[in-house]
C-alpha cells in the first residue's frame, strides 16, 4: 500500500460505491466475469469499512466468509438473526468470487 494513502472506514465504503458502479457498467456490457470480479470488490470494501468503524484492521486477506464472520464477532450485524441472509449472501457471492471463477473465461461462465 502506498504511504501516502490513509485506509479507513470512509475510503473502504466509497471506494465500495464506486465499486458497485463500475460493475453494473460491466455487467450491463456482458462482460461478466470482470463484473463479477468488481462486484465481489465492492462487496469486500463494504464489509472492510464496517470493520473499520470501530478501528480493526484486517487479516482475513480477500476471504469474503472469513470477513463477514469478522463483522458480525465485532457486532456490528443486527442481532436475534436479522443479518442471517446478510452473511448467507456473503457466502453465496464468495462461491463466485472463488480464485477459480474469477479467472474463468465467458465460455466456462456459461455452463454454470
Amino acid at each position: 500500500m502506498s504511504e501516502g494513502l490513509q485506509f479507513g472506514a470512509e475510503t473502504y465504503r466509497a471506494g465500495a460505491f464506486e465499486r458497485i458502479e463500475e460493475s453494473r457498467l460491466l455487467l450491463d456490457r456482458a462482460r461478466f466475469a470482470l463484473g463479477v470480479y468488481v462486484g465481489g470488490l465492492a462487496v469486500e470494501g463494504m464489509l472492510r469499512s464496517l470493520c473499520w468503524t470501530r478501528r480493526q484492521q484486517l487479516d482475513e486477506r480477500h476471504d469474503l466468509r472469513a470477513i463477514v464472520v469478522r463483522v458480525r464477532d465485532l457486532g456490528l450485524l443486527r442481532s436475534a438473526g436479522r443479518d442471517d441472509r446478510l452473511v448467507g449472501d456473503v457466502a453465496w457471492i464468495a462461491t463466485w468470487w472463488s480464485n477459480t471463477l474469477r479467472y474463468a473465461g465467458l465460455a466456462q461462465l456459461k455452463r454454470l
